[in-house]
């Protein structure tokens, strides 16, 4: 059994990079969080410069309303890989959980920047851009996240993977208003 095979791995190649990962990753879809995030410190502890264990980390923290606790991982992560859009997503989102909303869209406009056909990163900024009282952004966010979701899903009704579901750049993204 999968299990079984995952466990024996992890354990005869304990301090192998990416081991850790892997298991941690297997855990996930097991929905283990505890032993996830085990094994993603341990993966961290053998490879400090994975950026990957620490954002696996922080989503576990931000899915389980844990904001506090998975912020230093994010960031972390975002210093690790900054041009990975799903991490300062993450770390956006861990953000506005807490309160910091100036801060959280500070990020999620990053990842937009990196990633802006990524409908879910215009839900956060609307969400976001609604909390800070800046009502045009926070609609024009809204605009884009339903274009682009509505693109996402044509697309897999035709039997498209979701990365060839957008083919045309985007419109341009809200500039930051003050």
């Amino acid at each position: 059994d999968a299990q079984r095979e995952y466990e024996r791995i992890a354990a005869e190649y304990a301090k192998t990079p990416n081991v850790q990962y892997a298991y941690g990753r297997y855990l996930v879809s097991r929905r283990d969080d505890d032993k996830a995030l085990a094994a993603f410190k341990r993966e961290i502890e053998n490879s400090p410069q994975n950026g990957l264990a620490r954002l696996q980390i922080a989503y576990i923290k931000l899915k389980n309303r844990e904001p506090a606790e998975g912020i230093p991982f994010a960031e972390e992560a975002v210093r690790l890989n900054p041009r990975d859009p799903l991490a300062h997503y993450i770390l956006g989102r861990l953000l506005f959980d807490l309160g910091q909303t100036a801060r959280a869209i500070e990020s999620l406009e990053t990842a937009r920047t990196l990633a802006p056909q990524e409908p879910k990163i215009y839900f956060a900024l609307a969400r976001a851009y609604a909390r800070a009282n800046r009502r045009a952004d926070a609609e024009q966010a809204r605009e884009m996240f339903l274009k682009l979701n509505k693109a996402v899903e044509e697309a897999e009704n035709r039997g498209l993977k979701r990365a060839d579901a957008i083919q045309e750049e985007p419109e341009k993204a809200p500039e930051r208003s003050q």
